[in-house]
């Protein structure tokens, strides 16, 4: 998990994002992400609708987007006819 300082600046990113602004949030939230990196953590998980939009595809760690994750499943049921 991000450190609580992270947790803030997370809301601002995110609000910014919201906001139409995409360079600045890039910015920060590849700071937070190369922070966690360096404490060797094994993925980043985007668990915000907007993060998915700043942050890169091709970062060095695997990367977990909670928002493809849960549309992949969704349609994975669907077409089981599970729902």
């Amino acid at each position: 998990l991000p450190e609580n300082g992270y947790i803030d600046e997370l809301g601002e990113i995110i609000g910014q994002i919201v906001g139409g602004e995409f360079k600045a949030p890039k910015a920060k939230l590849l700071k937070i992400a190369d922070s966690l990196k360096k404490k060797k953590v094994e993925a980043i998980v985007l668990g915000c609708t907007e993060l998915p939009l700043v942050f890169p595809k091709n970062y060095s760690l695997p990367v977990l987007n909670t928002l493809e994750i849960l549309a992949k499943a969704l349609l994975t049921r669907y077409y089981k006819g599970e729902i």
